[in-house]
């Protein structure tokens, strides 16, 4: 569904304010009163539902930092000059743990103190 330039304005507006009758207004949409506006906005609502989610989503994503971007913030700490040795050694540490370079001992005995006998089930 392509959408008009009033339909994209309402999205940014309803986005903004949370409020469909604001933005309807805001938008530039045409209405004789305060009740048709709150018709239009809760139409636009019904019809601009999935976009309005997108476009949350959207933001969602931008204010939340992504794998990529942690993984590099941590490997500035690591290869900065600047940091003190305790935040590059925990950096050094996080990337370790990463990237599986580090693996606890895990010893096994069953309730006799003898093996513990283990069946790989592949589906």
């Amino acid at each position: 569904m392509d959408l008009t330039e009033k339909q994209k304005r309402f999205i940014d507006f309803y986005v903004e304010t949370g409020n469909a009758t604001e933005a309807a207004k805001k938008a530039g949409y045409k209405a004789g009163s305060e009740k048709a506006y709150q018709n239009i906005g809760s139409e636009n609502l019904g019809k601009l539902g999935v976009f309005i989610k997108e476009r949350l989503a959207e933001i969602e994503d931008a204010r939340i930092a992504g794998a990529d971007e942690v993984l590099r913030v941590i490997t500035s700490v690591l290869r900065s000059k600047k940091a003190t040795n305790k935040d590059r050694l925990r950096a050094a540490e996080l990337m370790g743990k990463r990237h599986g370079l580090f693996r606890d001992k895990v010893e096994l005995s069953g309730a006799d103190g003898g093996a513990v006998a283990f069946r790989w089930d592949d589906g």
